[in-house]
């Protein structure tokens, strides 16, 4: 399968950078992880890899991909993070539990 330089004469498109933008639009600002210690600032969309890294176990590396900053991730962890609170994140920020994510990756 090659990838085109231009679109076919008549093609449905979506174009994945207007949507971004228009979801990013809709947001009102950005999303904070409230913790005994502060705010944490988390992705306002998560990377489809990350439902590889959940399927692999890679707490830390989950942890990592839903927060802006990486570093933030031992603070989650310092706070007593649970499995429940790392699925109420990725349902906050996605909108689906990590079962209809997974799910939706293998469809």
């Amino acid at each position: 399968m090659a990838i085109l330089s231009d679109a076919p004469d008549g093609a449905e498109i979506l174009d994945l950078g207007a949507a971004r933008v228009a979801r990013a639009e809709a947001r009102s600002g950005q999303p904070y992880i409230k913790l005994s210690a502060g705010y944490v600032p988390a992705n306002a969309e998560v990377r489809i890899e990350t439902a590889f890294l959940i399927d692999q176990g890679d707490v830390r590396g989950t942890l990592a991909a839903l927060v802006t900053d990486p570093d933030d991730v031992d603070a989650l962890l310092k706070d007593g993070l649970t499995a429940q609170d790392i699925q109420a994140i990725m349902q906050w920020i996605t909108g689906l539990s990590m079962g209809e994510s997974q799910a939706s990756l293998k469809s």
